[in-house]
Parts: C-alpha cells; structure tokens; sequence
C-alpha cells in the first residue's frame, strides 16, 4: 500500500509540474520609438519626410527658435519641423511597429518670439486616417512635455505602419512612441 501510495504521489506530482512548466502565458511589454535612437528593440528609425530638408534635430539645433529642457525629453532628444503655409507635399514621420497598441508623445510650445508654435497633425494607421491634433498656442512661454498626442489601443497583433502628417502651418516638436 505505501509503495502505490508513494507512485499515486510522485505521479500526480510529476503531472502538475509539467502540466504547470508547459503552460505560456503572453507577458505585455512597452517598446519605445525615440525620434533619433529608433525603436529600443528592432533599431528601427522614424522616416522623415521630406528627408533633405524642414526638419530639425532639436537638440542639435542651438539657432532652432524653440528649445526645450532636454532633462524633461525621453533620451534628451526631440524632432522638430515647421511645415510652410504654402506647403503642397505632404510633411509626415513614418514609424514601423509589431503590437497591440501605440502611443505619441509631442513636446508642446506655446508663446516662442518668431516660432510658429501651433501644432495641427493628421494620424493614419496602416493607410487609414484615424485621428487628429490640434494645440493652439497660447500666449504663454510655458512649454509642456511628454504630451499623449494621439493613443491606439486594441490592435491586431501584427506588424503595422503609422505615420504623423503635421500640417501646412504647424509645429511638430516628436518627442517619441510607445508600443
């Protein structure tokens, strides 16, 4: 009786640790996009168009009219452009991602001496527009950090392409995304 006790145990035992050990579980995670370093992951970097010229790495820029507090930017960086008021090609950031969700964070400016500040941006998600940002500036010199500028959530986990279309007329101060 004990030694089919003792087999009864040791393999109900074995069961539940290999019925426990072969069982996955999906683990969530947050991968970022920085708008110089890329994804934290893939290595990937944002797209810029138009690639030759409008846009501005605004931690490399000291004449850039806006500057912000780069202890307050994720890595300390950020990308900066004003798309003219006459602009008829299209301005936009291109990011590649795999996930569930993704997220946007802009830096915000407001009062700046000879800046354009407003920012005014489309949003399109694997070809469709799927929202919108507007900040008028204010009259104030306050400038604002890590902004959730636009937010997707319940996404086919599949590969995806996102793109930030600032407008003629508009700032854009990227900060980053997270997916």
């Amino acid at each position: 009786m004990v030694v089919r006790s003792f087999r009864w145990h040791t393999l109900n035992l074995l069961l539940t640790v290999f019925g426990v050990a072969t069982q996955t579980r999906a683990i969530l995670t947050n991968r970022t996009i920085d708008d110089l370093d890329g994804d934290s992951v893939t290595g990937a970097v944002p797209q810029y168009v138009p690639a030759d010229s409008g846009w501005n790495q605004g931690s490399l820029c000291p004449g850039c009219f806006v500057q912000l507090d780069r202890d307050q930017l994720f890595h300390g960086t950020w990308s900066d452009a004003t798309v003219p008021r006459d602009a008829t090609d299209p301005w936009s950031i291109t990011l590649h991602f795999t996930g569930t969700a993704i997220y946007v964070f802009n830096a915000l400016a407001n009062n700046v001496p000879n800046a354009r500040t407003d920012q005014n941006m489309k949003f399109v998600l694997d070809g469709q527009q799927v929202g919108s940002f507007a900040h008028p500036a204010t009259s104030s010199t306050d400038k604002e950090y890590r902004v959730l500028v636009f937010s997707q959530t319940g996404l086919k986990n599949s590969a995806h392409t996102f793109v930030i279309q600032p407008q003629p007329d508009s700032n854009i101060l990227f900060d980053y995304a997270m997916y």
